[in-house]
C-alpha cells in the first residue's frame, strides 16, 4: 500500500532494492504454494494456481494458505525495511476463483504470458479493496472454502469499474494451517 508515495521519497536505487528484497521474500512463498506468476506491476504480482481445470476448492484454498503465509513473510521484510531507516510497507491480497484463459499473447516478434479474463480484473478491483495486512477473497472464493476458512469481517462494497455491489470476506485464519517455511522465523 501507498507504493508511489513511499517510492517518490526514495532513491531511485533504494525503490530498486527495496522491491528486488521484497519479492524475493514473496516468490519463495509463492513457489512453494506452486503459484504461478503471471507478471509484476509495479509493486504487485499477479498470481494464478493450478491452471488446469481441477479441484478448485483445494485451488482456493491454497492461494489463502499462500497469502496468509505472504502476510507473514512480509513481517520480516517491515522489521528489515526499519532497521535499515527505510519506510513501513503493507501489502492488501485479493483473491477470487474464476475460469480464464492462460496463454502466450502478443505477435511474432513481442510475445508474454499471460492471463485474460474477467477474473482477473475483478480479483484486482478485490485486491483494490483490500486493505494493508489484510487477505480479501470473493464471494464465489468463499462458497467453495467456507468450511475451511475463519471469516474476521464480512463488507459489501462498490467495486471499480463493476456495477453491482460485491460482497467480500476478509480471512482471518485457515482452519488447518500447513506452512512452507518453519514457524520460528
Amino acid at each position: 500500500r501507498n507504493f508511489t508515495a513511499i517510492s517518490e521519497k526514495l532513491q531511485p536505487e533504494e525503490v530498486i532494492n527495496m522491491l528486488n528484497r521484497y519479492f524475493a521474500r514473496m516468490i519463495a512463498v509463492i513457489e512453494c504454494y506452486r503459484g504461478i506468476i503471471v507478471d509484476f506491476y509495479g509493486d504487485s504480482i499477479l498470481v494464478f494456481f493450478n491452471g488446469t481445470a481441477s479441484d478448485s476448492a483445494l485451488n482456493a484454498l491454497t492461494a489463502v494458505k499462500c497469502a496468509l503465509e505472504m502476510q507473514q513473510e512480509l513481517e520480516g521484510f517491515v522489521r528489515e525495511n526499519l532497521a535499515q531507516g527505510l519506510p513501513f510497507v503493507a501489502m492488501g491480497i485479493g483473491i477470487h476463483t474464476a475460469e480464464v484463459i492462460v496463454g502466450n499473447i502478443g505477435t511474432e516478434t513481442r510475445t508474454k504470458y499471460g492471463i485474460v479474463g474477467s477474473g482477473v480484473n475483478l480479483t484486482d478491483r478485490i485486491q483494490a479493496a483490500a486493505a494493508g495486512g489484510k487477505v480479501v477473497i470473493s464471494e464465489k472464493t468463499y462458497e467453495v472454502i467456507a468450511d475451511k476458512v475463519k471469516i474476521s469481517q464480512q463488507f459489501t462494497v462498490c467495486l471499480k469499474g463493476v456495477e453491482e455491489n460485491h460482497t467480500l470476506y476478509e480471512v482471518g485464519s485457515v482452519m488447518s494451517h500447513w506452512s512452507c517455511f518453519p514457524v520460528s522465523k
